[in-house]
């Protein structure tokens, strides 16, 4: 009888085990309503003017995933994403994106609350071996309610 209980135990603590990556992937809530997205790139010294859009996150789509803010982060479809740490308020991942003049990599960190959030990409073009330091910076926050 005792021999059964170290063995359900191992079982129920595999289990768990291998529900542990699932629980990397954050849901994260927003506010719904108007959101002014800036979005901003610095290559070298110089920067880009931030363009500015916005969006409207409707009620019935305020819970959002690690996802949604990878695709969102992203400069072009055909960049990949891999995460590499997420929590209740943030989320980390590298990106890297095909470019004809070469690839673009490097990590992003996110930051996320209910009303506001930020995504911070380092990121580095490589020209043949000499890498080309960029910064994209979007940021996004309520401004009101939607039209």
């Amino acid at each position: 009888m005792f021999t059964k209980i170290p063995h359900r135990f191992a079982f129920a603590l595999g289990l768990t085990l291998l529900a542990a990556p699932a629980a990397i992937a954050g849901v994260y809530e927003l506010r719904a309503g108007e959101w002014q997205i800036s979005d901003g790139v610095s290559v070298g010294p110089s920067g880009t003017p931030a363009s500015v859009r916005t969006i409207c996150i409707r009620p019935g789509n305020t819970r959002v995933s690690d996802s949604w803010f990878t695709d969102f982060a992203k400069p072009t479809p055909d960049c990949t994403t891999q995460m590499t740490s997420s929590d209740r308020n943030s989320l980390d991942f590298n990106m890297s994106c095909p470019n004809p003049n070469g690839e673009i990599s490097g990590p992003t960190h996110v930051t996320v609350a209910p009303g506001a959030f930020t995504i911070d990409s380092k990121l580095s073009m490589d020209l043949g071996g000499y890498p080309l330091p960029m910064n994209r910076s979007l940021s996004g926050r309520v401004v009101g309610a939607c039209n």
